[in-house]
């Protein structure tokens, strides 16, 4: 890919025009960043239409052969060909944030942007409890009460989710989300990946505000024990994600985030 010139990033506008757009999962709380999943077959035809170069890697490398194989999570991936992920605005808007992963400012760009978004989001989400508050007691918090409402903020909104759909590309990715955490402590970063070997080649620790759950291959499968976090999906009813039961929501649950939690497990849907 050719050359692209450095700016100093002063403005939204200027970091959206890096990174793309972030997400705002209705069911989880915080933000999340998504890239074109398995096939990714869109990813050159929407390059060509609107003039930009084609990346050198796309679609999740592993994701690509679980899709083929019956009883693994990968297989009728949902972020492949089904729901939202169908529609032109949602793969126009993952091929934008892929091309933009190969600019020299994207972690400069992310940091500005999840910087802003948190600044805005904590504020509404204070704000909210502020009002409960005074609506219920008919005063102003004192200095603990207001210390629990910002904990209560904090709880609502200092999350991020990378890739509800797609998955790491190389080292040099993850290392980039790696630079993107240690410079947003405030935040708890949750990664789920299927390519462990690209954690694995990594020289790096992973920052403590961030949790990788590597993902198990096949549903109902055995989790490897060299992980610290994993994820999975079953069919027996066991599962430790209780958002189906929960209108599809997370509720107050942030056990994806929860670095002291070793298993996440969802439903087979």
């Amino acid at each position: 890919m050719k050359r692209i010139d450095t700016m100093q990033i002063t403005t939204l506008k200027q970091a959206h025009a890096i990174i793309g757009s972030l997400g705002k999962p209705s069911k989880m709380p915080g933000n999340a960043y998504g890239l074109p999943a398995s096939n990714a077959g869109f990813v050159p035809v929407i390059c060509k239409e609107r003039g930009l170069p084609v990346p050198l890697q796309y679609g999740c490398a592993v994701g690509q052969v679980l899709a083929r194989i019956p009883g693994t999570p990968c297989y009728k991936c949902y972020a492949d060909d089904t729901g939202n992920y169908t529609y032109p605005s949602v793969q126009i808007a993952q091929t934008v944030r892929l091309v933009g992963l190969y600019h020299p400012q994207w972690v400069e760009a992310m940091v500005f942007v999840l910087e802003r978004a948190f600044d805005k989001q904590f504020k509404e989400a204070l704000t909210e409890h502020l009002d409960t508050f005074f609506c219920n007691e008919h005063r102003m918090p004192n200095k603990r009460e207001m210390q629990d409402l910002h904990t209560m903020a904090m709880h609502d909104v200092a999350y991020m989710r990378w890739h509800d759909s797609g998955d790491l590309l190389d080292v040099w990715h993850l290392h980039m989300l790696y630079d993107v955490a240690e410079a947003t402590p405030y935040l708890k970063h949750w990664l789920p990946t299927q390519d462990s070997q690209i954690v694995a080649r990594s020289n790096r620790a992973t920052p403590y505000n961030m949790v990788i759950r590597h993902s198990s291959q096949f549903v109902d499968g055995k989790f490897k024990k060299r992980w610290q976090h994993v994820s999975g999906v079953t069919t027996k009813h066991d599962e430790t994600c209780h958002a189906l039961r929960n209108n599809n929501e997370c509720g107050d649950c942030r056990k994806c985030w929860d670095a002291d939690v070793y298993s996440v497990t969802y439903p087979l849907h």
